[in-house]
């Protein structure tokens, strides 16, 4: 349930957060894309805290740890990016 989650948020969400933030992802030269993957993260979180599906959670709790799950989230974001546009 929560890859399918994840994966309409990167289908729906993530296109429009980056047109959206395209100026600071320009100015930041890409670093902003960090930004809007924590976004993505932390609407999967409240996402699956609102359909409630029994025996699935999501919670990162702490943001060191939440830094490096947004960081992690993104080298893997980027990996399959690369792959599909092959």
């Amino acid at each position: 349930a929560g890859g399918i989650i994840l994966g309409l948020l990167n289908t729906i969400v993530r296109p429009i957060l980056k047109i959206i933030g395209f100026p600071f992802v320009l100015i930041t030269f890409g670093l902003f894309i960090l930004v809007i993957n924590g976004i993505i993260l932390k609407l999967l979180e409240k996402a699956i805290q609102a359909i409630g599906i029994n025996g699935v959670s999501y919670e990162i709790h702490g943001i060191v740890i939440f830094a490096i799950a947004v960081a992690i989230f993104t080298v893997f974001n980027t990996i399959a990016n690369t792959l599909v546009k092959k």
